[in-house]
């Protein structure tokens, strides 16, 4: 399964160039580093990021569809060097906001709100994960709900707040199982 789905992404790579569709290929691109992210290959994933960023960058592409991708940069040095994570963070989410992109919006917020969790900075953390749950909320977004719900239950624990705690976890588990119900329809 893994490899057909990395040979339908070769094969899309290759249309995407031989068509000259740089917004196809941006996107691929950052697909790629998603998936080399979340296999914590950061460096390759950053590498992915930066090539989708300057493609879109060099061929013009809307840049509505950036946001994610310069977000997507920030996260690879959110461990490291959360300074310069947090200044990709509020350049995506600015450009977000510019190109009226909400459901990047609401994930950057999603994501901010995590890294300031990481770093212990509860007010934060608590106030960018309200903004994107709200949005998010408002837009359907179940994933970045459940995520925010995720890490408000960490925010209250860590506050000593089990009663509160356990009730974003009750919404967390809402959110999760009508995704699963979705992803079994």
């Amino acid at each position: 399964e893994d490899v057909k789905a990395k040979e339908s992404i070769t094969n899309a790579e290759r249309l995407a160039t031989e068509g000259d569709d740089w917004t196809q290929l941006c996107s691929i691109y950052n697909l790629k580093g998603v998936i080399l992210f979340i296999d914590r290959k950061f460096d390759s994933a950053l590498y992915l990021y930066n090539k989708a960023y300057e493609i879109g960058k060099n061929h013009s592409i809307d840049p509505i569809h950036l946001p994610r991708i310069i977000s997507n940069i920030g996260e690879c040095y959110a461990g490291e060097n959360p300074a310069l994570a947090f200044r990709y963070f509020d350049q995506a989410l600015s450009l977000a906001r510019e190109t009226g992109n909400k459901i990047a919006e609401a994930s950057i917020m999603g994501i901010m709100g995590r890294v300031h969790l990481d770093q212990n900075d509860l007010k934060s953390a608590e106030t960018y994960l309200q903004s994107s749950l709200t949005l998010a909320r408002a837009l359907g977004l179940r994933r970045v709900m459940r995520q925010v719900y995720g890490n408000l239950v960490d925010i209250r624990l860590m506050q000593g707040k089990g009663n509160d705690a356990v009730v974003y976890l009750r919404q967390y588990h809402a959110v999760r199982d009508s995704l699963l119900n979705t992803a079994k329809v």
